[in-house]
């Protein structure tokens, strides 16, 4: 029965996320179902994504990690992985060959500036310096969202290469711990998920690869995913150091992980991570940068406040706004409510509600761990609770560009992968 019950929740969670890659990718942009259905229906499977996983470990206080296949099956997943790679490599380099990202967007013109600037010995966060060239905004980006680019940078290659290896080693890593521990079926679904989705970017909105730099970012997030899961409290520390240094939707989520470990008997490992977050961010950022131009951080802040709104003016040939109409996130009902009296007003309100709704689903996630402390494992309710987290923070987002939902989805497939490491049907060996 224990293991029944295993395989029904793995295959009701890999059925959520291939819902939700079709509701971001599939359903909007090619059968063209509304926005209402494709929003509201992408937000139900994220959000019931976390629950489904608090459902399965419920009264399960202890996990055992499952021991190492002994079935040789597993090692067919190393030439599948690289047929994979060959196939994804090659769909990658027509997409770079093929998009010019000039026109589109100045998301890599933007980060060619930082990196240049600090390959030239120069402050990359100096605003009249970049004032200077035209731009109308300030480089709303902070440091692990441009630094790996200084590679490409120095060598003379494409950006987008960057990227790409970037994701990769973040897929192999999350295929090599599916393969030391998860049953052949699980560690076959995972490479299939992960694979599929990055087709599926990669037909349905190549501009997601050929423009944006998310697909790195999604990788950020997979190691945190598995950080959190990890002994090393260097290797967890170093994984939230690079997220929050990047796009930064785990900041208002640390409250409520650092109180789970408080909690939970786990203050020494809690406050050494803090330790260790606070040592990278300060190397990699604050003394650097920060200390150099305090201002530079607000500046990013204010910088993303005003490429918001300015998507709501960004219209298409439907006279709607690109970004809000992609089938994903609720800002469009909040623009077709306020399209005819001020929509500077609805953009604040949205702002807010983001706030007020973030900062509850944290407080109540954080009240139900307290009620349900003894009985849920906290690795579990961590990663559970971050989906829900994230899938709040997405849905009132106030620019829902289509490219911020590949990391949500990318998190769902690691979570997948990391919570089938844990054997549900014995009495648990490891806390914690």
């Amino acid at each position: 029965m224990p293991m029944l019950k295993n395989n029904i929740y793995n295959i009701i969670l890999i059925l959520f996320i291939i819902l939700e890659g079709l509701f971001a990718f599939v359903f909007n942009l090619q059968c063209n179902m509304t926005q209402e259905f494709t929003s509201t229906g992408y937000f139900i499977v994220s959000f019931l994504f976390g629950f489904v996983l608090l459902f399965k470990f419920y009264n399960i206080p202890e996990l055992s990690v499952l021991e190492k296949p002994k079935v040789t099956g597993k090692y067919i997943l190393y030439p599948l992985f690289a047929v994979a790679f060959i196939i994804l490599n090659e769909t990658t380099i027509h997409i770079i060959k093929t998009i010019d990202p000039g026109p589109i967007s100045n998301i890599l013109s933007t980060i060619g500036w930082l990196t240049k600037r600090f390959i030239s010995g120069h402050d990359p966060y100096n605003i009249q310096s970049y004032l200077a060239v035209g731009e109308n905004n300030v480089p709303a980006y902070l440091t692990m969202h441009w630094l790996p680019y200084t590679i490409p940078e120095f060598f003379h290659f494409d950006y987008r290469t960057m990227s790409f290896a970037i994701w990769c080693i973040g897929a192999f890593t999350v295929m090599f711990q599916s393969m030391r521990h998860n049953k052949f079926w699980i560690s076959f679904s995972v490479l299939i998920l992960l694979s599929v989705l990055y087709w599926l970017i990669a037909q349905q909105y190549p501009r997601i690869i050929g423009v944006t730099v998310e697909i790195m970012v999604a990788a950020y997030y997979m190691f945190l995913i598995m950080g959190l899961n990890h002994r090393s409290i260097i290797l967890t520390g170093l994984t939230i150091s690079i997220c929050l240094l990047s796009r930064y939707y785990v900041a208002m989520w640390l409250p409520l992980w650092a109180f789970v470990l408080f909690v939970s008997d786990c203050k020494k490992q809690l406050f050494k991570t803090i330790l260790v977050i606070i040592f990278f961010v300060s190397i990699l950022f604050i003394i650097p940068f920060f200390i150099r131009d305090h201002a530079a951080i607000y500046a990013t802040f204010v910088g993303y406040k005003n490429l918001s709104i300015n998507e709501w003016h960004n219209l298409n040939g439907n006279s709607l706004p690109w970004h809000l109409y992609y089938g994903v996130g609720f800002a469009y009902l909040f623009y077709e409510k306020y399209l005819h009296t001020d929509l500077q007003t609805g953009f604040n309100l949205l702002q807010h509600i983001l706030f007020i709704a973030t900062f509850l689903i944290i407080f109540l996630m954080g009240l139900l761990f307290w009620f349900i402390r003894k009985r849920i494992n906290n690795k579990i309710f961590l990663m559970a609770s971050f989906k829900i987290y994230l899938s709040i923070f997405l849905a009132f987002i106030m620019a829902p560009y289509l490219y911020l939902y590949i990391t949500d989805i990318f998190i769902s497939i690691v979570i997948l992968s990391e919570q089938s490491r844990y054997n549900i049907g014995v009495k648990s060996k490891v806390k914690g």
